[in-house]
């Protein structure tokens, strides 16, 4: 009785550890450079990349960025690119594939 009563605490222990990742929001960029063009983009300055700082680590990094909350530029993002149908965009002269990530 008393090791089944272990077992079930490392169990529960493990699934608690295991989940608890899963727990909460969160949101993220990730970019992924083109080579070769796309016929229809966005063309980011670095005026307007100014209001996505984590569009532009994304893109600076080569890596997802994960978004704090509250999501204020994931939302507007995802409005631009809603806005002009396409997840591409044109920023120092090279192309970007642009995608937004939710979790729970």
């Amino acid at each position: 009785m008393k090791k089944q009563l272990i077992l079930v605490g490392i169990i529960v222990m493990l699934l608690t550890v295991g989940l608890s990742g899963c727990i909460g929001q969160s949101e993220g960029i990730h970019t992924i450079k083109l080579n070769e063009p796309v016929s229809y983009f966005i063309n980011m300055t670095e005026e307007q990349m100014q209001n996505f700082p984590h569009l532009k680590e994304s893109i600076l990094k080569n890596k997802t960025v994960e978004v704090p909350y509250p999501y204020a530029e994931i939302s507007e993002l995802k409005g631009i690119l809603e806005y002009f149908d396409t997840d591409f965009i044109y920023y120092q002269n090279e192309y970007y594939e642009i995608q937004i990530y939710y979790a729970d």
